[in-house]
């Protein structure tokens, strides 16, 4: 059973595909965001990023542990799209959007599926 990537561009995805966060640490994306949120947890951010709540289009997002702040950016990072990714001494973690295929979890470190769960895990960004 093989896992097929494929990037999410923002869309909602479809049918047997959920939707995905692939996250890479100490890293963020250079390109403004096209909203901020202040005070949030992750799994908040991965719901507003999955949501595109307040009309925001969002493919990807970065999210600040110590100051708890989501910044939602319309722009795929590499190599997903053509927004360069730069390494940060600060605690932040890029997740870039993509669709899989299936029902999966995977740990922390490589995926965080986004599912309707009250779960407090921080182990995975499930809205909430």
């Amino acid at each position: 059973n093989t896992t097929e990537f494929r990037r999410a561009s923002g869309a909602v995805c479809v049918g047997e595909n959920a939707t995905t966060y692939l996250r890479s640490e100490g890293t963020r994306l250079m390109e403004f965001a096209i909203h901020s949120i202040k005070n949030v947890t992750l799994n908040m951010c991965a719901n507003a990023c999955s949501l595109r709540s307040e009309g925001h289009e969002c493919s990807s997002f970065e999210y600040d542990a110590r100051s708890q702040e989501c910044s939602i950016h319309a722009e795929d990072g590499q190599p997903f799209g053509a927004s360069v990714l730069t390494k940060t001494d600060r605690p932040i973690a890029f997740f870039q959007q993509v669709c899989v295929r299936g029902k999966i979890m995977v740990s922390k470190k490589f995926l965080h599926k986004v599912k309707v769960s009250n779960s407090k895990d921080p182990n995975f960004a499930t809205p909430q």
